[in-house]
């Protein structure tokens, strides 16, 4: 199996020597239901439906099992044949903590275990990724998290005899190296290996200004951030993989993201080193103290990047800009809250805050709500993780939620299973619809009809009597549709095949 808290895949035997398939269903965890395998993944209609990416024989073999396991050696043999090995089916202390034998055969003598475990100095014989530097504790997670390629052929047939030969506390990874498609200070070397990966290669991963849109892959976005530059700052900043405090309520919380139970998943992250703003929060902000708007995460880690049917965090500390969604097409921090208003609305205020240039905008940038834009003419990518952030409490507070139904009803139509069902997920939460009835895996004989069900079920049961909608929602202020706006927008979408290679 591969997977743990919210979705697992399953993984069978096939008769090709050590070679594995997967199981057609994946099963969603939070939904409590099995689903088809190509509809849990952000994939092409047209490719989910063909024998693809994840019917393969040997998938696990070729990609998989270099994460999901402890040192494994893909080994591969011939056709659809792999002779892997691995030390352990799963992520042992070894993938963190380097090798185990010479820590065992240490602490075979009592007196030095407890010696060790009443002292304050730590074990020597094990890595502790929270005592290392900010690059080699970031390269103990980024062995795996994160987009890594072979410099030539002849590594790449090493790690296939021999798997990776990094250690938790290498300062660099062995036989691979880490892609990023914008390194401006690259070798020429680089540069070369860099071309030859296909364009189709980098958009399935990161955005067109290099900034990384998938999730599993965060050291790409931790070493482009400013902070890393100083030495100290890493995953370990964050983030703690054994919390000292076993207290059920403490545990749970820190199940959602493993984040540091000593900062309580606060601001605190990021004032232990911007002290200064931390005395006058909302001078920086300009939000209350206490509100999203004066949150680290919300406004230079939103949730920009794609994994596992939601949105996840973007680890790449940046600052938000209207102009990044006019060249990039990435939803920024501003309007992934304020989703009912214009870009051109975020860049008047970010002008007269922070003194940041206003870009030239198109009609539908200055009059229709971004998230609209995004959702109507964006592509897959785009659209997913916008639904997912409609419905995030915050975001609700901050947009409202009446002019949220008919935009997500009409949703419910997307061609992307993916896209469906987070469009599903964030629909039924909202008041009034948990009893509305919806299935995402299907064609579109199946889902259009539940458009025009979701919709009406809104008008005539939820929609407030005497609310007048804004135009720059695409609805007339009764609430009906601008059809002739839609149709255009629509025609308008970004349809390019997506698949982001979570």
């Amino acid at each position: 199996m591969t997977g743990s808290h919210n979705l697992q895949m399953y993984w069978l035997e096939s008769g090709e020597g050590r070679s594995m398939e997967p199981f057609p269903f994946a099963y969603n965890i939070k939904e409590d239901r099995w689903a088809p395998a190509h509809d849990t993944f952000l994939l092409p209609p047209e490719f989910g439906a063909q024998v693809g990416h994840h019917n393969t024989i040997g998938e696990w073999n070729q990609a998989c099992m270099d994460c999901h396991t402890t040192f494994a050696r893909p080994r591969f043999v011939d056709g659809l044949e792999f002779d892997s090995h691995v030390v352990e089916f799963g992520i042992s202390c070894e993938a963190c903590h380097s090798g185990g034998e010479e820590h065992i055969a240490a602490n075979r003598n009592p007196l030095r275990r407890y010696a060790k475990h009443l002292g304050e100095e730590g074990d020597d014989t094990m890595v502790d990724p929270m005592k290392l530097d900010g690059p080699r504790a970031t390269l103990a997670c980024g062995q795996c998290h994160s987009i890594w390629g072979f410099r030539s052929v002849e590594d790449k047939l090493a790690w296939n005899r021999e798997g990776t030969q990094f250690q938790p506390g290498d300062d660099k990874l062995v036989l691979r190296w880490m892609m990023e498609p914008t390194m401006a200070d690259a070798s020429e070397e680089l540069r070369k290996e860099l071309q030859n990966y296909n364009a189709g290669y980098f958009d399935n991963r990161f955005w067109s200004d290099g900034m990384v849109r998938v999730t599993g892959r965060e050291m790409n976005g931790v070493v482009e951030s400013p902070c890393f530059e100083g030495g100290e700052y890493s995953c370990m900043s964050c983030h703690e993989m054994h919390p000292d405090d076993p207290k059920p309520e403490v545990l749970d919380a820190w199940r959602a993201g493993q984040m540091r139970t000593d900062h309580g998943n606060t601001n605190q992250d990021c004032l232990q080193c911007h002290e200064t703003i931390a005395q006058d929060i909302s001078a920086h902000t300009f939000h209350a103290p206490e509100s999203v708007g004066s949150s680290c995460y919300d406004c230079h880690m939103p949730h920009t990047s794609y994994g596992l049917l939601r949105g996840v965090r973007s680890h790449q500390v940046s600052s938000p800009t209207s102009r990044e969604s006019i060249d990039t097409g990435r939803p920024n921090a501003c309007n992934l809250c304020h989703l009912d208003e214009t870009l051109e609305w975020t860049a008047d205020y970010l002008h007269n805050w922070y003194g940041q240039e206003k870009p030239d905008f198109e009609a539908d940038d200055r009059n229709i709500a971004a998230a609209i834009n995004w959702l109507l003419k964006g592509d897959a990518g785009q659209r997913a993780v916008v639904t997912w952030n409609m419905s995030r409490p915050e975001a609700q507070a901050a947009s409202g939620t009446d002019w949220m139904y008919p935009v997500l009803s009409l949703n419910l139509n997307d061609p992307y299973a993916a896209v469906r069902f987070i469009t599903y997920s964030t629909l039924r939460d909202l008041p009034g619809m948990s009893d509305f009835e919806y299935e995402y895996v299907g064609d579109e004989a199946v889902t259009r009809p539940r458009v025009k069900v979701a919709y009406e079920k809104w008008f005539n049961e939820i929609k407030p009597k005497d609310h007048v909608f804004d135009s720059s929602t695409l609805l007339q202020p009764n609430g009906l549709f601008q059809p002739g706006e839609v149709a255009r927008m629509l025609e308008l979408r970004d349809d390019r095949p997506i698949f982001l290679a979570e």
